[in-house]
């Protein structure tokens, strides 16, 4: 007696999602070999059952931009003025320069990274350096007191 290969439902499908790490190339090409194990199928639930099983990019570029840290440490200074600070103790770590991208805003200008593109005081590399700092003892006279945060390590 051989065994029977069971054909799968187009149900089947929709129990396929896309791995965290898995490429869209990659989902695509495993999702394919799961459809040609399924007889009747309609080009639209199919569809449906590809897109549903897709993870959510649309926050793809606001997390990119989010920090690191889920609290931040509220401060009695701007990040500018605690730049400067951390300049002159030495503690600043610069990130590496960013090749040059004709979209950057030239108006707009970011001490921390010493480039164009955004303003030091909404650069959120800064931000987390400066939590760090903060976190590790060295700017604790620029935490506002009463912050109940107590250093906590929270990175994303």
């Amino acid at each position: 007696m051989g065994s029977v290969q069971r054909r799968k439902s187009l149900a089947h499908l929709s129990n396929l999602k896309q791995e965290r790490n898995e490429s869209i190339k990659k989902y695509l090409v495993r999702f394919g070999k799961e459809v040609a194990q399924i007889e009747d199928t309609s080009d639209v639930a199919v569809i449906a059952a590809f897109t549903n099983g897709l993870q959510s990019r649309g926050n793809a570029r606001a997390n990119r931009f989010r920090g690191r840290y889920n609290h931040y440490t509220p401060l009695t200074g701007d990040q500018e003025e605690i730049l400067s600070v951390v300049e002159d103790k030495g503690l600043a770590k610069h990130p590496r320069q960013q090749s040059a991208n004709a979209r950057r805003d030239t108006t707009k200008y970011c001490r921390f990274h010493k480039d164009h593109g955004h303003e030091t005081l909404k650069c959120f590399q800064l931000r987390d350096h400066i939590e760090s700092l903060i976190r590790d003892g060295h700017l604790k006279d620029f935490a506002l007191k009463g912050d109940k945060h107590g250093g906590r390590q929270d990175s994303r």
